[in-house]
């Protein structure tokens, strides 16, 4: 740099300045070019390490492997509140809800965008992630990556605080427990109920509840059974 810059003299700032240089938006594969021409030697790792660190507060992902600069954002306190009223109005009254179940009506009801840039859950959870509006987005398991849609949207203060809090829920309401399943038949629930998608977990179900004794798996983690409590 000849000058000092308005922002860091990193790779994450050569990745902002790329971004205002091609309209506030870039992709994973433009930014990993990026990286190759300035020198990184791992390239995919140098993007991996600023999206998971500092970079969550300067690049927001608004579908998979694109994403916007926050600058461009624009968001006000005007943004943060019409995005809470709206969220108080999707949960009415619950405390959560499977972002697989959002449907577009909602998302056309949120704050402008800039140019380019559409809303869907990879947005609203990004967004979530960085300002405290009094929600959060839970993810199935920790084995998520950034192009994974989380599994549920739900009230900060709420008594739920994890996602085996949410599926043990859902699961209290549609069945007499105990019940057993099948792995592939509680994956199957999770996918009907929204809050895995495609082929997520199809060899890592159990992951999804972990450690929470609610949740017995045996005959090498093919069975689950579930406890009333």
């Amino acid at each position: 740099w000849k000058v000092k810059p308005d922002y860091s003299m990193d790779f994450g700032g050569l990745l902002i300045k790329y971004g205002r240089e091609h309209g506030n938006t870039f992709s994973r594969e433009e930014a990993i070019s990026h990286f190759e021409f300035h020198g990184s030697g791992t390239p995919a790792q140098t993007l991996s390490l600023i999206l998971n660190r500092s970079g969550r507060n300067n690049f927001l992902q608004y579908s998979e492997n694109r994403f916007v600069l926050a600058e461009a954002m624009n968001v006000s306190e005007q943004f943060l509140d019409l995005l809470r009223s709206r969220i108080e109005a999707l949960l009415e009254g619950g405390d959560y809800v499977a972002l697989g179940d959002i449907s577009d009506f909602f998302y056309n009801t949120l704050p402008a965008l800039p140019t380019g840039v559409s809303w869907g859950p990879l947005l609203l959870q990004s967004i979530l992630g960085i300002y405290d509006i009094g929600y959060i987005t839970i993810s199935a398991g920790s084995s998520n990556d950034l192009k994974t849609i989380d599994a549920a949207l739900l009230r900060k203060k709420s008594i739920l605080k994890t996602f085996a809090d949410v599926v043990w829920c859902e699961l209290s309401q549609d069945y007499n427990l105990p019940h057993t399943f099948s792995s592939e038949e509680f994956r199957m629930y999770l996918l009907e109920k929204g809050f895995i998608h495609g082929m997520e977990k199809t060899y890592s179900v159990h992951k999804t509840v972990e450690k929470d004794l609610r949740f017995l798996w045996t005959a090498e983690n093919s069975v689950v059974t579930v406890s009333k409590a």
